[in-house]
């Protein structure tokens, strides 16, 4: 059986996390790439068909995964999902589903809960390409 395609973005500063968790995940997964800039996440998204990016909802650049949100959700493209992930959590899901976001996860991260919501988003994404 064919295994199908499915390509993640994870969008941090931090390298070495970054690094360990694309290793993880490329057990699970078909494609794991890393970006620090958000002009290049947006590049990416643009040139690779991205399914599903990762991103911190504040990184120590200034940067921030909810500017990522307003870029995605301005671009007119068709958008990857995205799970924000928050040490701070200020923001509510409720708030992030209703700017864009499809998941909160509140660190520190449970690894197996960030997998199955992975593998839902895949899941999804899959039928969607289906129909």
């Amino acid at each position: 059986m064919k295994k199908e395609r499915y390509k993640i973005l994870i969008y941090t500063e931090d390298k070495k996390l970054s690094l360990l968790v694309a290793e993880q995940l490329r057990h699970e997964f078909s494609s794991v790439a890393h970006s620090e800039q958000l002009d290049s996440v947006i590049s990416i998204i643009k040139e690779k068909s991205i399914d599903l990016v990762i991103s911190h909802t504040a990184l120590p650049n200034g940067e921030e995964g909810i500017k990522l949100l307003e870029k995605m959700n301005s671009m007119g493209l068709s958008r990857p999902d995205l799970i924000l992930i928050s040490g701070l959590c200020e923001l509510t899901n409720k708030r992030l589903l209703k700017i864009g976001a499809d998941k909160l996860i509140e660190e520190p991260v449970n690894f197996s809960e960030l997998i199955e919501n992975i593998k839902y988003f895949k899941s999804v994404r899959i039928k969607n390409r289906a129909a």
